[in-house]
């Protein structure tokens, strides 16, 4: 009998608000590290559902502990494993919105019904997909200085997301499974040398 695969570890990355160079060097960090990465939720959900372990990496611009106006000062990731399941939620929403799309187009045109029935407020169950964090983490967003040959193609860039970091945060969350909170690695900042 042949050995069952080993399942490969997923990285679902989000950085709204990032540069291409940036997206380009996360996802090279990842896949030096034998990590499939994804960018679409439904990929995310479907893969996990499937049974392969799944870390959410959101490292955009707009996770900013910043006080008031002050943005871009205290910029963190949010990262952990998460697992798949279909949300268990009542909702609330139209009577219109809950039927089948024909259904409410025979309803709409009935003289009997009127639009004010379909307009009616429900409260359904939903059988949307979602992502639940099971070990949630928010460390402050690694940066490395750049080198002088870096600097080149940004004159007034100085430092740059430390995507390494960034890949330790993810293997520290794959690591530490359910757990709350994933550990996490002692320096997040490098202020020295350029590497």
């Amino acid at each position: 009998m042949p050995p069952i695969p080993t399942l490969p570890r997923v990285v679902y990355l989000r950085g709204g608000g990032n540069s291409e160079i940036t997206w380009d060097a996360v996802t090279t960090a990842m896949h030096a590290r034998g990590w499939v990465t994804v960018t679409s939720r439904t990929d995310a959900w479907h893969l996990q559902r499937g049974g392969c372990p799944v870390v959410q990496c959101d490292f955009s611009m707009g996770l900013d502990r910043s006080p008031g106006n002050s943005c871009g000062y205290h910029l963190f990731v949010r990262l952990g494993l998460v697992r798949a399941r279909h949300c268990p939620d009542i909702v609330g929403t139209t009577l219109g919105a809950a039927l089948p799309t024909g259904e409410w187009v025979r309803l709409s045109r009935a003289s009997t019904i009127g639009q004010s029935v379909l307009e009616t407020r429900v409260a359904v169950s939903s059988d949307e997909p979602e992502l639940v964090w099971l070990n949630l983490t928010e460390p402050d967003r690694p940066y490395r200085r750049l080198a002088d040959d870096e600097t080149a193609t940004d004159p007034d860039a100085r430092y740059r997301l430390d995507t390494e970091c960034l890949a330790d945060l993810v293997a520290a969350a794959f690591t530490a499974g359910k757990t709350m909170p994933a550990p996490q690695p002692q320096v997040y900042v490098s202020y020295g040398e350029a590497r």
